[in-house]
């Protein structure tokens, strides 16, 4: 017997969001950043694309949200022209309350809403859990995997966390110079504040068009997504050549299997700037490292120039075994036109953490 009916939140609806919250601490735990409102605020409601369209299942009854279905607007530059997109983040239904329809239901809500206001397309990169539904049921496609690429930092203490062999530690300590980072030399690095946020917009403006489908990397988006986020501490750098930005990365440090993990969550340089690009990647590794990083992850589209420098510089592809979670990229098209084709190869698309909410 159905139990809830679809609510709409808005940004003024302070009191709903909490219980969204309150709802994910159950489900993940109070660690995990969508069980704090102050981040889900931002997350929804802070975005420069435009705010969540956001639908919960709402029990009267027991004054609660039942479960949730969020699509956050995304910038996308498709062949040269910016469309208006969405990313659906942060699916979640109350385990007593699966079976009642939830997951379509409210889906079915947010996508309405969708087309009345005209998005192009919508993207995910959702858990092992909530895939089924998404290309069963939501009519999203799975359009393949997009690797994650590691590079031990110390290797002494991978062992050690990842297989809690002390002794085996001990002797892999040895290697733990081989592998740790030195600050880049001669290329200039600038680290991202709110005060040099132009040379975000330098670079997108010279990058933008590198691959075919790229989410927009301007000032305003990088702002939100890296700098003014609440609960997550972000390290980001340009390399800079003539006074132009040629490369960007940014990433954090967090817990991924009990291991201290340096992922990165933006990659990008420019054609023809490996060494600017490689530098700029040493800086943010270094950074991790001083921060407590035992491993760097970076995931980069295959055949990308991005992901031939991180081979050649020593990353190797995880294994599915060590992955966090699967990374595949699913698409729904929601307004097909003569591109729609082109757009749903993944090979189009440039496509790493960052343009997705798992880091």
């Amino acid at each position: 017997m159905r139990q809830w009916e679809s609510v709409t939140v808005n940004r003024e609806d302070s009191d709903l969001i909490q219980k969204m919250a309150e709802m994910a601490e159950l489900h993940y735990g109070a660690k995990d950043d969508t069980a704090h409102a102050e981040y889900l605020a931002h997350e929804y409601f802070h975005d420069p694309a435009g705010d969540a369209l956001i639908e919960i299942a709402w029990d009267r009854e027991k004054n609660r949200a039942a479960g949730q279905y969020i699509a956050i607007p995304i910038r996308v530059r498709i062949r040269g022209v910016d469309s208006s997109c969405l990313m659906s983040v942060n699916t979640l239904t109350r385990e007593e309350y699966r079976g009642q329809g939830i997951f379509t239901g409210l889906a079915a809500a947010v996508y309405e809403r969708a087309a009345a206001k005209g998005y192009r397309l919508a993207y995910g990169m959702p858990n092992q859990h909530s895939y089924p539904g998404f290309v069963k049921a939501l009519s999203f496609e799975d359009r393949g995997a997009v690797p994650l690429y590691l590079r031990p930092l110390r290797p002494s203490n991978l062992v050690r966390s990842y297989l809690k062999w002390n002794w085996a530690a001990a002797l892999a300590s040895p290697f733990d110079p081989v592998f740790r980072m030195k600050e880049p030399g001669a290329v200039s690095v600038e680290k991202l504040t709110p005060e040099n946020l132009e040379l975000a917009d330098a670079f997108w403006k010279s990058v933008r068009d590198e691959y075919p489908v790229m989410i927009c990397r301007d000032s305003t988006y990088i702002r939100y997504r890296y700098l003014d986020i609440p609960r997550r501490k972000y390290q980001c750098f340009y390399a800079v050549e003539e006074g132009r930005p040629v490369a960007f990365a940014g990433g954090r440090v967090m817990e991924v299997a009990n291991l201290q993990c340096g992922m990165t969550a933006d990659f990008l340089f420019l054609s023809g700037h490996e060494d600017a690009a490689w530098a700029v990647l040493r800086k943010l590794m270094f950074s991790l490292q001083q921060e407590g990083a035992d491993m760097i992850g970076c995931m980069t589209p295959p055949g990308s120039k991005e992901t031939r420098l991180l081979r050649r510089h020593g990353f190797f592809k995880c294994p599915k075994a060590m992955e966090p979670q699967p990374f595949r990229f699913i698409l729904r098209i929601l307004q097909s036109d003569d591109q729609a084709e082109d757009i749903k190869e993944l090979k189009n698309w440039f496509f790493t953490m960052g343009d997705y909410d798992v880091v």
